[in-house]
C-alpha cells in the first residue's frame, strides 16, 4: 500500500494546531517538535515567508492523535474512580 501524500501545512493550520496542542506558548514547543529548536523557522512559516516542510503535517497528525489518546486515558482514569458517598455536613453551634 502506498503512503498518502498530503499537501504542505498552511500557516493557518500551523497556528491553529499549535494553539490547540500547546496553548499560548505553542511556538517554542513546536520548534522543539518540528524544527530542531529553530523557532525562527516556525515564525517564518507562520508569516508565509517560507513553506512548511512536507513532513510537518505528518508529524502534527501524529502529535495530535497522541495528545488526544493521552487526554482520553486521563479522562478514563478520572471516571473510573468509585464515587464517594457524601458525608453529612455537621454544623457547630457557637454561643
Amino acid at each position: 500500500m502506498q503512503k498518502p501524500t498530503f499537501p504542505a501545512l498552511t500557516a493557518e493550520e500551523l497556528v491553529r494546531t499549535g494553539e490547540a496542542l500547546f496553548g499560548a506558548g505553542w511556538r517554542s514547543a513546536f520548534a522543539q517538535l518540528l524544527a530542531d529548536g529553530d523557532e525562527a523557522l516556525i515564525r517564518a512559516v507562520e508569516a508565509g515567508r517560507q513553506a512548511a516542510p512536507l513532513q510537518w503535517r505528518e508529524l502534527l497528525i501524529a502529535a495530535s492523535q497522541d495528545a488526544a489518546l493521552r487526554a482520553m486515558d486521563a479522562a478514563s482514569a478520572l471516571l473510573s474512580i468509585e464515587p464517594v458517598e457524601e458525608q453529612p455536613a455537621y454544623r457547630v453551634a457557637v454561643n
